[in-house]
């Protein structure tokens, strides 16, 4: 949880929300005491998520010759466990 006073909210309001919509709480203070906390709404919706962007990311990555099965055995031959 983050702890800003008054004067930084105020001027790092836009930051504090992009925090708290992150997850994160953030308190204000005001005369060395918490009276605000910041937290998100649980009843909020759901943002939508870019499968497009998703996709294009994972495309632009290089392909590996190895199957995923085949590096899960050798690690697990290469007694990494």
């Amino acid at each position: 949880m983050g702890v800003v006073t008054l004067i930084e909210a105020r001027n790092r309001l836009e930051e504090l929300l992009d925090r708290v919509d992150a997850g994160e709480e953030v308190s204000i203070l005001r005369e060395g005491k918490a009276p605000v906390r910041l937290v998100a709404r649980h009843d909020a919706e759901p943002r939508s998520f870019d499968w497009q962007a998703l996709r294009a990311f994972t495309d632009s990555l290089p392909k590996s010759g190895t199957s995923s099965v085949d590096v899960v055995r050798q690690l697990r031959d290469d007694a990494r466990y």
